[in-house]
């Protein structure tokens, strides 16, 4: 699991919630602009949209909100199991908010705290966990109300980024989770940030698009689709092949360029350099700019199994995240109190974070999810009824059809056999009826 703080914090709140909760989400594929849906939609886990935007948009601050993500690998969170609602999994997930939270906002009392939003995108095939707060606590006044007073809960300094290192080496340690800076865990192929969220917008343009038009069952682009993604920039394209090549089976750089070449050639681009670490790719005619670079394992000159003693410390570094966590709670709370003062925070009230991880705190669920879990006990009272109305009809048509007088029959045959002789004890013995024995004809 890796935490990702968005670097947008201004603008409205529909704009950034919008982006969390929308069904859909546009994109710009061949310079025409479509929309690709979410499927499955966006859930909310916790909070209520319309609180958190009125508070993020009374703010008069430049920075307004702040957004992160908890983005868990494939292989990390069973989709599948989360979307049943496994037990476990969602302890997990409710821990991590939790631990969140509390990152966030050492120190701070819970009635100084804001309004948090937070739900999730399964469309990428992968759980993220997005948590929108508003960049402010809230502060009492004297008239008893509250007014929001500037906090912001990822300050660009050392200290910030050594709590939330804190924070993701502790749930990662502590649930086997994906480590991002495990050397093991490096990434065949990546491009700057902003190219990787580019190729996977397209990514999943192409996914969606596949298969679609003209009732296509290869899994193919429509020839129309096709041409738009002629049209699309290269750098992308570039980038989802070089990722799909490794996936693939490359086990070098060799066979890396080797899987490129025919596609740069398409392009108009070509290998630009090769650097210890890294390709670099160009285009030919230097058209688009500055050169695009891959780093990576697939990328390195003479790539290398990672060092035991590099792996043995990253375990000493997991091993130590709670107690470093700790800490950071601790400085962070005192460093609140000093800014902010007795009012709103709390200081000696911190939680333990072993205590988060082992038993979550109960999660103040939104409105739209008490209620779907409302429905379903609903629901299924509805089809228990159902059910036993069903056997009460059964039961109605078995006696209309006369079941009543076929019972009484039975019984009145019954009761007008023959006693069956009981036992009698002679002695220590039983004497019983003389059964026939069918050997050997009737007993005498």
């Amino acid at each position: 699991m890796i935490l990702v703080w968005s670097r947008h914090t201004g603008g409205t709140a529909r704009r950034v919630i919008g982006y969390l909760l929308d069904e859909t989400v546009p994109v710009v594929i061949g310079g025409r602009r479509d929309r690709i849906a979410r499927d499955p939609a966006p859930e909310i886990l916790r909070g209520d949209p319309r609180i958190v935007a009125r508070t993020i948009d009374i703010l008069e601050t430049e920075r307004r909100y702040r957004c992160a993500t908890l983005s868990f690998a494939k292989n990390e969170v069973d989709i599948e199991k989360w979307r049943r609602r496994d037990r476990e999994t969602l302890r997990r997930i409710d821990a991590a908010i939790e631990l969140w939270m509390e990152t966030a906002h050492s120190g701070f009392a819970p009635e100084a705290r804001p309004p948090v939003l937070v739900s999730t995108h399964l469309h990428t095939g992968r759980l993220e966990i997005n948590i929108l707060v508003p960049a402010c606590v809230m502060v009492p006044t004297a008239s008893g109300r509250r007014i929001p007073r500037a906090f912001n809960p990822h300050p660009p300094v050392a200290a910030s980024r050594v709590a939330w290192a804190a924070f993701e080496d502790t749930l990662n340690g502590a649930f086997s989770w994906h480590d991002p800076r495990d050397p093991r865990n490096a990434a065949a192929v990546r491009g700057p940030s902003w190219l990787e969220r580019r190729a996977a917008a397209l990514g999943r343009w192409i996914e969606a698009r596949r298969g679609q038009g003209d009732d296509r069952e290869d899994g193919r682009l429509d020839p129309r689709e096709g041409a738009r993604l002629d049209q699309e920039d290269a750098r992308p394209r570039l980038l989802l092949a070089a990722k799909s090549i490794a996936r693939g089976g490359a086990t070098d750089r060799a066979g890396l360029l080797d899987g490129l070449a025919p596609m740069l050639d398409d392009l108009g681009w070509q290998v630009g350099g090769l650097r210890d670490d890294a390709i670099v790719l160009a285009p030919k005619d230097g058209a688009e700019g500055t050169p695009l670079i891959f780093h990576g394992t697939l990328c390195d000159a003479a790539p290398t199994p990672p060092d035991p003693m590099v792996l043995a410390a990253r375990e000493q570094v997991l091993a130590a995240a709670l107690e470093r966590l700790r800490a950071a709670w601790t400085a962070r709370a005192a460093e609140n109190a000093r800014v902010y003062g007795p009012d709103i925070t709390r200081p000696s009230d911190l939680v333990d974070p072993a205590a988060i991880l082992r038993v979550p705190a109960a999660p103040v669920l939104s409105a739209g999810l008490t209620l779907r879990r409302l429905a379903e006990r609903l629901f299924d009272r509805i089809a228990h009824v159902a059910g036993y109305d069903a056997v009460t009809h059964a039961l109605a048509g078995w006696a209309a059809g006369g079941g009543f007088d076929k019972v009484r029959r039975s019984l009145a045959a019954l009761a007008a056999m023959s006693p069956i002789p009981r036992p009698k004890r002679v002695g220590t013995e039983v004497e019983g009826p003389t059964l026939p024995n069918h050997d050997d004809g009737p007993a005498p």
